[in-house]
């Protein structure tokens, strides 16, 4: 179970840079990712387009 938390977490990770990158046209998000992130804070949609917040931001900046 805890090898299971730990790839969602890095695959989590990943789709933030992705995100930040503006790679999201060329390789989309899992729908459950991308709500995951919106549920912690961490991304919004403005356009359709995920964005991330100020939290995301920080988080990578870590």
């Amino acid at each position: 179970m805890r090898r299971a938390r730990s790839r969602h977490g890095i695959r989590l990770r990943w789709s933030l840079r992705d995100i930040k990158a503006k790679r999201t046209k060329l390789m989309p998000l899992s729908p459950n990712d991308l709500s995951t992130l919106t549920e912690l804070g961490l991304v919004e949609l403005q356009d359709d387009a995920p964005m991330l917040t100020d939290a995301g931001h920080r988080l990578l900046d870590q």
